[in-house]
């Protein structure tokens, strides 16, 4: 059965909706009369509503095969049964389908014209609408700059106090190890900064950064202070080591130039020193040799002056063994020394005038030549003497040996001065 054969009932009677009029706007063309009734019916009660009108035979064709049976063990009863389910299908989903499909076909195709409409109408109030619109929009965007403008006006406001308030926040930290007197000025204009009512809403903000920032530059001036009182202490500290140092380089440029001018004189010393005992054990030996040969040449003056006078024949008798060639005298010693038995051979008797002033002049150099001789030891012991103390003075500038007393160097001088009062045969 197609779609033709099916029997819809009526529609009925729409829904008529009453809609307010808008009130009067003066534009042209737009009804100012009162309230009027207007039958509309929804696009969508329209398409609802042709699905609904095959509800009685839906419900008819349901009924007559409500609690029907089938035997399908037959042919005859499953032919039967295939009759039941066309006629459920064709008449009753199949043609609920087609409504839908159709209904919902035309209503696509109504869009398009649905649209156009739409736009034709709209096109007769768009122009007033975008006058107006541009009206209202024109306003509303100086509005809008205006209040830009008195929020930039407002924030530079508050940013220009901020910025003080920072500025007298910041003045201790800026002041950090700034000298006393650059601290004190920047004190000194904290406390004649005039805060009034040119700060507005910031006035007892600014008032309390002040006192804050005060209390930090007055504790950060006694830094200051403090801080330039230890460098000048230690200033003075580098002066004064400056000035030591300088004193302590000439003093010991002075005392190397003593140092070694008592090398020097200790070198000279040393030098005499080994000079004088080289000159003495040389003359000692010269000395002794001279005073042999003086001796030698006293005797034989002496036995030619007097010659049989003090003849030694031996202890109180004469001695059988001397040989008769030679003469033999007793000599006396000089003092220390022991007696001894001399001899000279005969020689031939020289004239006494002659003989005597020879004897004379040797003895004398055989007793000054003793003289220098027994006083060379303490020539030496002085000289040894004064070495030492010259050695002691040397070493006390360099801290090397105990200090020199006084009594040690004089003692050293006079037994210089007796050793040479003694070479010299004098009495001290």
């Amino acid at each position: 059965m197609s779609t033709a054969d099916l029997t819809f009932p009526p529609i009925d009677t729409p829904v008529v909706k009453t809609y307010p009029t808008p009130a009067a706007t003066g534009f042209a063309g737009l009804s100012t009369a009162g309230p009027q009734r207007l039958a509309i019916v929804t696009v969508e009660e329209f398409a609802v509503g042709k699905l609904r009108h095959s509800e009685p035979v839906l419900r008819a064709l349901a009924a007559k095969y409500a609690g029907q049976t089938f035997d399908v063990s037959t042919a005859k009863g499953m032919e039967a049964t295939k009759a039941a389910r066309l006629d459920l299908r064709e008449n009753g989903r199949f043609a609920v389908q087609r409504v839908r499909d159709e209904t919902k076909k035309a209503l696509n195709d109504g869009k398009t014209a649905i649209e156009k409409e739409a736009d034709r109408l709209i096109a007769l109030v768009q122009p007033e609408e975008d006058r107006v619109h541009a009206l209202i929009q024109a306003r509303e965007t100086a509005l809008a700059a205006e209040k830009a403008e008195r929020d930039r006006i407002e924030a530079e406001r508050e940013a220009a106090h901020r910025a003080k308030l920072d500025r007298l926040a910041t003045q201790a930290e800026l002041a950090r190890g700034q000298p006393s007197v650059r601290i004190a000025e920047v004190i000194r204009a904290l406390q004649f900064m005039h805060i009034g009512p040119e700060w507005e809403e910031f006035q007892w903000q600014a008032e309390a950064v002040r006192e804050r920032s005060l209390d930090a530059l007055l504790a950060e001036h006694l830094v200051a202070i403090a801080r330039e009182q230890e460098a000048l202490r230690i200033e003075a500290q580098r002066i004064e080591q400056a000035r030591i140092a300088v004193e302590q380089a000439e003093q010991q440029r002075q005392l190397d130039e003593q140092t070694a001018e008592l090398r020097r004189k200790l070198a000279a010393i040393e030098s005499t020193v080994n000079a004088a005992a080289a000159l003495a054990e040389q003359q000692r030996f010269e000395a002794e040799s001279a005073a042999q040969h003086v001796a030698e040449a006293t005797i034989a003056a002496a036995a030619v002056g007097s010659l049989g006078a003090g003849i030694y024949m031996g202890p109180g008798q004469a001695n059988d063994k001397m040989d008769a060639s030679v003469m033999y005298f007793d000599i006396t010693p000089p003092p220390g020394t022991q007696a001894g038995m001399v001899y000279v051979n005969q020689v031939p008797q020289p004239e006494n005038e002659e003989a005597e002033p020879a004897a004379a002049g040797l003895a004398d150099e055989v007793i000054a030549d003793k003289r220098v001789r027994d006083a060379a030891p303490q020539l030496l012991a002085a000289l040894q003497a004064l070495v030492t103390v010259t050695r002691a003075m040397d070493a006390d500038l360099f801290g090397e040996w105990e200090t020199l007393t006084a009594e040690q160097y004089h003692a050293a001088l006079a037994q210089a001065e007796e050793a040479i009062a003694l070479a010299r045969g004098e009495t001290t």
